[in-house]
């Protein structure tokens, strides 16, 4: 005996625009002695739609109407079909009585990888694990119906004692009119038999091969069970289990609980339909709608549709309301996040500076917040245009001498970066002492002293507060977005979520720089357009060496060192110059 478990979950359809409905449709099952089915599918619709979108699963979804109860082996993998193989797609003129060859005669489709509502004539494939999905691109306005052509390949299984057929049709489609299914055995089977599992009225007809009609199809989550004869079908899909006799208890248990079933599913609608008039819940009602969608028409059908239609104007003021409240809400965090942004943000009154600072790390701190490595060679070449330090040239090398002089805090940290407790010291042996844990050391005193130094003259505004404030508003308005996802709104709260993210970033990275720090910014900035063009400027010969540290702290020092090359060179500058060169190189290691 044989059992092909057949696994086909023809339908999962989705119309790629909603309003429309479906007149006929029809369904012609041939199954094959080596075990594949091959499908065609034909139907025709009415209203204003783009296509349809029709998914078939092949694998692992033989859960049906009564779910896993028809199930008669103890290996569900045997109903498993090996692919889903597309033979075409087509649009015909569809008249449900007239055989398959007449009705093919039409225009082929093609595959694309994507298309554009209102294309005509494609079709585009999105392949998964267990299912294939084909989305047709057929337009209302062309006045075509569908159809399409596949097959199950290696679906049936050989049971010891029947052959067996399972199909699974139409997984939450919408209302079909009339529905039309045709299932075909070999011609030398000798038994044919069929179970339709379904709360809906049905005609079955048994005559070379099974014929079911159903009219108003309301609840198209169903399946139905063939039996055949066992030696039609050549297959190595095998059970090597006798599975007569509990398909007929099965069939008898399920036949004796079929009103049962109803009764539960009438049940939930009439909750539903309960829950609804409390909670006055969009979700709700939606639910509700479809459950009392899927009754058969009679007479709690009607009565449930007309006390939805008594709530829907409530209903949809709740919703309208809460989306309002929602939206507000999502509002509130944005516009709190602008204020406090722009209160961090705000120009102040203006004030006069006279001069801009001189110490070099005094300007890199005030351009960038932060001081270099290039603002340390910059004071290092102040203290030589001081004299504090002398440069002598060797044979070979270049050697700084310290002088006897009045010297702050900051430049004593300096002197003893470069000379320890010598008096002198020469280029070559800085750049080995360099890397070492003592002059990392002493250069990370320097640069907290200096840093310290600039906080105390107050260029930048305290703006801890602001950044606490803003940066923990951002993350309750992240946390308040997450939570209103789902909910009905005029924008979605993910919106709110990026703009919370990226105000957290710039709180934490945006600094504002006082009344008097921004008038020394402005003059710096004046005073680095100067050394950029100082090749097309009129110079003063005198600032010549403030220049030179200018534009070591703006990182100008090459081009600039090549033009003052031309106005000035004698041996003492030609000197200063290759000793910067030098302390550049070694800072940048």
């Amino acid at each position: 005996m044989k059992k092909v478990l057949f696994t086909i979950l023809l339908f999962l359809p989705i119309v790629i625009h909603a309003d429309y409905a479906i007149d006929n449709y029809r369904v012609d099952v041939t199954i094959n002695k080596n075990g594949d089915a091959n499908v065609v599918e034909m139907f025709s619709m009415n209203g204003v739609y783009n296509g349809f979108e029709k998914t078939v699963y092949y694998k692992g979804n033989y859960d049906g109407y009564r779910e896993s109860k028809i199930v008669s082996v103890d290996n569900t993998k045997l109903y498993n079909a090996n692919d889903v193989i597309l033979k075409e797609i087509r649009t015909i003129d569809f008249n449900i009585n007239e055989s398959t060859d007449k009705l093919k005669n039409s225009y082929l489709f093609s595959k694309v990888n994507k298309a554009t509502k209102g294309e005509y004539g494609v079709y585009t494939v999105n392949k998964k694990n267990n299912n294939v999905t084909y989305k047709i691109y057929n337009p209302s306005k062309i006045n075509k119906d569908f159809y399409i052509n596949y097959v199950l390949d290696d679906i049936a299984i050989l049971h010891d004692d029947v052959a067996e057929v399972g199909l699974k049709l139409f997984s939450n489609t919408e209302k079909i009119n009339h529905l039309e299914i045709n299932i075909y055995v070999p011609d030398d089977s000798k038994y044919l038999h069929a179970y339709v599992h379904t709360p809906d009225d049905y005609t079955i007809a048994i005559e070379n091969g099974i014929k079911i009609i159903i009219d108003d199809v309301t609840y198209n989550n169903f399946d139905i069970r063939v039996l055949y004869d066992k030696d039609v079908l050549v297959t190595n899909k095998k059970s090597n289990q006798d599975v007569l006799t509990k398909i007929s208890e099965i069939e008898e248990k399920l036949k004796n609980d079929e009103p049962t079933e109803y009764e539960s599913i009438k049940e939930k609608a009439y909750l539903a339909v309960t829950k609804v008039e409390k909670t006055k819940n969009k979700i709700d009602y939606e639910e509700a709608y479809k459950l009392v969608h899927n009754l058969r028409s009679d007479e709690l059908k009607t009565q449930l549709l007309v006390r939805l239609m008594n709530i829907e104007s409530k209903v949809e003021r709740k919703f309208i309301l809460l989306k309002i409240s929602v939206t507000s809400c999502m509002s509130f965090i944005i516009v709190g996040i602008l204020l406090i942004i722009y209160r961090m943000y705000r120009k102040e009154s203006t004030c006069i500076i006279d001069r801009i600072p001189t110490k070099p790390y005094m300007i890199g701190y005030l351009c960038r917040k932060k001081i270099s490595k290039n603002d340390f060679v910059s004071s290092i070449v102040k203290l030589i245009d001081d004299h504090k330090i002398d440069i002598i040239k060797t044979k070979r090398d270049y050697k700084l001498i310290k002088n006897d002089a009045e010297i702050s805090n900051n430049e004593d940290k300096i002197f003893k970066y470069i000379f320890g407790n010598e008096k002198e010291i020469t280029i070559s042996k800085l750049k080995k002492k360099y890397d070492t844990p003592s002059s990392i050391t002493l250069y990370s005193t320097w640069h907290n002293v200096a840093i310290d130094e600039a906080i105390k003259q107050h260029y930048y505004e305290d703006l801890l507060f602001y950044k606490i404030f803003g940066v923990s508003y951002a993350i309750l308005g992240i946390i308040a977005s997450a939570l209103l996802l789902g909910k009905p709104t005029y924008f979605s709260p993910i919106i709110t979520i990026i703009i919370s993210i990226m105000s957290i970033v710039f709180f934490i990275a945006f600094y504002k720089r006082t009344t008097i720090g921004s008038e020394l910014f402005y003059q710096v900035m004046n005073v680095k357009h100067f050394v950029s063009n100082i090749d097309k400027v009129k110079i003063n010969k005198k600032a010549i060496n403030e220049y030179l540290r200018y534009a070591i702290v703006f990182s100008e020092y090459n081009r600039v060192s090549k033009f003052l090359l031309t106005v000035k060179n004698d041996e003492n500058f030609i000197n200063k110059l290759h000793v910067i060169d030098s302390l550049l190189l070694i800072a940048k290691k």
